[in-house]
């Protein structure tokens, strides 16, 4: 018999000594994609129909239109293709003119290279059966954000609007636009916030009642001008800006929730780091007073991040799902769409979803009626949604793909540990052969050794989901129960 050496005897012990695996509540989605057109960027939902189900809407940025679909029980066919300005990037509703029907608004960023932008917001009014006519536009120079609310207390939906300046190192301002209840709209005011504004809140930051702007700005100097800047309504319509901001930092897209249970607005949202992939996601917390502090940073895979928040696992915590398109600075990784479930003490446990393309934006609504959030995903190099439908959880053990000694990373010892396992008569069964599975097609055979040394030493492709942190293995598997130790992705 050929000399064992050290390593099985070492896989002995590490199989011996592995921790018991930890059970975690792992989503279950259905997947559905829908053709929607050009670059998908912006995502709502609303009964457009008046049917009792919700439909969604979906700006196309490459063909300046916004495309409905009507929804039956979570499930889409395609409805009006609504003419819009040119590139929407973000989309809210609200019922402008007062007659039961909800209608839209979008932000139409055509700014060209020479920084002299000639956005617009259009305004459509929805006939409550599907359709939408054009109302008046309002001129916007640049702009990227918008939000809808009543912030003077008519009664009447307004809105809230990032305005560029339309040079580099010029400061953005917020318009405020009061509803007159038929569908047109008034200029009342603008308020300065940082450079490059990404996304525009409107919600209670300080526990009144009149609503409150949150901003997030990926600016040109940190300490100046970038941060989440918070500004506070009076009811009238009229906004101060908030005294401080202590998160003075490039941020890029956020989103809502409750994440600490205080019943104060917090906020997650994507800090940009410096060279290379040094990107984070900070939840913030907020005191109820109107002021912010980071809470937690996650860390993730860099790209472009965006948002949704929800309580997708049932527990009462407010969870988070990211979308991450691919970043030129680390070509090897996809886009995806990750789970940070709530563990009700402050922590998160990560799920991977599985989605074909690079995700640009996310929204949740229980589009099925089982009372469970779902989530809809807008992929933008591409023609599609995808509509993930919440089947509630199961529980599942989380691993590392191709870690298949389970000691929390990957190296040249798991292509030994799985060849011993192969090969070398007696040796243990690794902890967890879904994690072994490296090119993950439901077998442990001598392509998953080879491929874990090709992409060490050879530029070799990626392991599929879970990687490269520690995740539910996205697709069924007939390989035995895996018992992959806590320890090794806390």
């Amino acid at each position: 018999m050929q000399p064992r050496g050290l390593w099985p005897l070492i896989a002995l012990i590490l199989g011996l000594l592995a921790t018991p695996s930890d059970a975690h509540a792992q989503l279950a989605f259905t997947s559905t994609d829908y053709p929607v057109g050009g670059a998908p960027a912006a995502l709502a939902t609303g009964d457009f129909n008046g049917d009792g189900a919700l439909d969604l809407a979906v700006t196309i940025a490459d063909g300046a239109a916004v495309q409905i679909l009507l929804g039956n029980a979570g499930a889409f066919v395609a409805g009006n293709t609504v003419p819009v300005g040119t590139n929407p990037v973000d989309i809210v509703t609200a019922d402008f003119n007062n007659d039961g029907h909800l209608d839209f608004a979008t932000a139409d960023n055509d700014a060209p290279s020479s920084l002299v932008g000639f956005a617009t917001v259009s305004i459509r009014l929805g006939d409550g059966l599907g359709a939408f006519s054009a109302a008046p536009f309002i001129d916007a120079f640049i702009c990227r954000a918008i939000a809808s609310g009543d912030f003077n207390g008519d009664g009447n939906a307004d809105l809230a609007i990032h305005r560029g300046a339309g040079h580099p190192g010029a400061n953005s301002f917020v318009w405020m636009y009061l509803g007159d209840g038929l569908g047109g709209f008034t200029a009342n005011g603008q308020y300065t916030v940082g450079i490059n504004v990404w996304d525009l809140h409107a919600t209670h930051v300080n526990n009144d009642s009149f609503l409150d702007l949150v901003v997030t700005c990926n600016g040109v100097q940190p300490q100046l001008d970038s941060g989440v800047f918070t500004v506070i309504g009076d009811g009238t319509g009229s906004f101060t800006a908030f005294p401080t901001n202590p998160l003075m930092a490039p941020y890029m897209a956020s989103a809502l929730g409750d994440f600490d249970g205080n019943g104060s607005v917090d906020l997650v949202a994507h800090r940009v780091g410096g060279s290379g992939c040094q990107d984070s996601i900070d939840v913030v917390s907020g005191d109820g007073a109107g002021g912010f502090a980071i809470a937690t940073t996650l860390t993730l895979p860099c790209g472009d991040h965006t948002f949704a928040t929800a309580d997708w696992n049932g527990d009462g915590e407010s969870d988070i799902a990211v979308a991450r398109q691919a970043n030129p600075l680390s070509p090897t990784l996809v886009g995806s769409v990750t789970m940070a479930l709530s563990d009700t003490i402050g922590g998160y446990t990560l799920q991977d979803v599985a989605v074909a393309q690079a995700p640009r934006a996310l929204l949740s609504e229980d589009l099925d009626g089982n009372g469970m959030p779902d989530l809809v995903v807008a992929h933008g190099g591409a023609t599609n949604i995808t509509v993930l439908l919440n089947g509630g959880v199961t529980t599942a053990s989380v691993f590392l793909r191709g870690d298949s000694n389970s000691n929390g990373s990957i190296g040249i010892d798991d292509a030994i540990t799985t060849l011993q396992y192969l090969f070398v008569a007696g040796t243990p069964v690794p902890t967890c052969l879904d994690a072994a599975d490296f090119d993950d097609n439901g077998s442990v055979v001598l392509n998953d050794p080879i491929a874990v040394l090709a992409y060490l030493f050879n530029n070799g492709a990626t392991p599929p989901l879970p990687f490269p942190i520690c995740g539910f293995d996205v697709t069924p598997s007939s390989l035995a129960a895996c018992n992959y130790p806590q320890a090794s992705c806390p």
